[in-house]
């Protein structure tokens, strides 16, 4: 990683997450939405978990993506 790729860390400070139970689909929902406090702004990451566990799960694995990738070409990417 190169001095102009700046870090970020996912934290209460920058972020809301999110997790409810959709009845009509009956399944578990979650999202992520935060902020990068550059130019790029804001940014949601949301998907879909067969229970609560697995849901929050997914944040924390997203958290964790987000954190090794950004700002990296692959992030933008999804990769």
């Amino acid at each position: 990683m190169t001095d102009s790729l700046k870090k970020v860390i996912i934290s209460n400070s920058n972020s809301v997450q999110n997790v409810w139970f959709c009845e009509g689909q009956q399944e578990w929902r979650w999202s992520l939405i935060w902020e990068d406090g550059s130019k790029h702004g804001t940014h949601m990451h949301s998907g879909t978990a067969p229970d609560q566990d697995k849901a929050r799960a997914d944040i924390t694995a997203t958290i964790l993506w987000i954190e090794d990738k950004w700002p990296t070409e692959e992030y933008f990417l999804g990769v």
